[in-house]
């Protein structure tokens, strides 16, 4: 089971930029000729730019959850919740279990909850 991404547990570095990760960008794969990691990468991007699915997937990087879990979490219709999780799991984001009649969903791996913890800290920080 997935647990809540702890933005403070995430690395830092730099005391004037507190979320600058340690990782940097020596620790990961950066070859702007890797047109396959480029692709993937901009079709996450893509996922997480429409505001209905970024709900699912916050709500999805608090644990594995049911369709009805997330339709009241997020307050968008069955339809469409079923609609996007049918496109998240086709980008590999959400994976689903079936337990009896209902479907569980959860994230693939906690990559996409840190992108999204990093992303929604930097929204929330006042830009002078």
């Amino acid at each position: 089971m997935q647990t809540k991404p702890d933005i403070d547990a995430l690395p830092r570095t730099h005391d004037d930029h507190p979320h600058v990760s340690e990782t940097l960008l020596t620790d990961v794969p950066t070859d702007v000729r890797d047109d396959a990691t480029i692709n993937r990468t901009a079709e996450l991007f893509k996922a997480l730019a429409t505001p209905s699915r970024l709900r699912i997937l916050l709500v999805l990087s608090h644990g594995p959850t049911s369709v009805s879990g997330i339709v009241d979490q997020t307050a968008l219709s069955q339809p469409l919740v079923s609609q996007h999780l049918k496109l998240l799991r086709g980008l590999h984001l959400v994976s689903v279990d079936r337990v009896g009649r209902e479907a569980i969903y959860s994230l693939k791996d906690d990559h996409v909850a840190h992108v999204i913890v990093d992303a929604m800290a930097h929204a929330a920080e006042p830009h002078l």
